[in-house]
């Protein structure tokens, strides 16, 4: 199982890492706490999928001050 370690411990004697509530239940080490783990790096970089410019979505936004969306909503309700 690949983890990413963001660890700023342990802080427990004779403890490498602290995993997280996901990681140790899918090696199966919720009942004992502590367990022997094999800690390496791992060279390969995966990239997230970056989309290209071209098919990025194009979004439009109006930006109004709430004042001025309380007038606009009370002129609708006369």
């Amino acid at each position: 199982m690949d983890v990413k370690v963001t660890d700023r411990g342990p802080y427990g004697r004779g403890r490498v890492i602290d995993l997280s509530y996901a990681a140790a239940k899918a090696i199966g080490m919720l009942a004992q706490g502590v367990a022997m783990v094999e800690v390496k790096p791992v060279t390969e970089k995966i990239v997230p999928y970056r989309m290209e410019e071209d098919d990025m979505p194009e979004f439009e936004f109006e930006f109004v001050k709430p004042d001025e969306y309380k007038v606009a909503e009370r002129e609708e309700m006369k």
